[in-house]
Parts: C-alpha cells; structure tokens; sequence
C-alpha cells in the first residue's frame, strides 16, 4: 500500500520518472522540479520509504537512484493509464 501512497503525488511521479533515468542528487531533483530542498526531502523519504528508491550519501552529496527499474517503468505505465481513465 504504501507504493501507491507514494505515487499519489504529482510531485513525486516527477522525481520518480527522471530517476528512473538514472541516479540524481537531491540537488539536481530540487533544481529539476523547482521545489525547495526541503520539500525534496519529504518526497524522497516517501519514495524510499516505499522501496521504489534508495540514497546513498556520498560527502555532502546525497545520491539517489530506483532499486528496481522494471518495477517503477511498470507503475508509471499504470499510473499514465489511471490517469488518462480519470480524465475521461
């Protein structure tokens, strides 16, 4: 359940598809997005918590990137799906 939790959010099917094209700092995802660092790190927390993503600190950097790449391509395809049904 709480995979579908953390796809929920608008915000965080955006930071999910570009992780899914490869590791992003948390600084990166805030640039991308245009949501503070702090906002960013509630929603990668929700991500990890869910197992779709891991973090790994590297320095003063904290790298993160999708565990389980066919498993989030196929969420997002069911979640493109959801939505194009509810617009109906």
């Amino acid at each position: 359940m709480q995979v579908f939790k953390a796809l929920s959010s608008p915000a965080r099917l955006k930071i999910i598809a570009r992780l899914s094209q490869g590791e992003n700092s948390c600084g990166s995802i805030a640039e991308f997005s245009g949501l503070d660092i702090s906002t960013i790190s509630r929603h990668l927390a929700e991500l990890e918590r869910a197992g779709l993503i891991s973090m790994q600190r590297h320095g003063k950097t904290v790298k993160c990137c999708v565990r389980n790449r066919a498993l989030v391509q196929r969420l997002m395809e069911l979640a493109e799906k959801i939505e194009k049904k509810g617009g109906k």
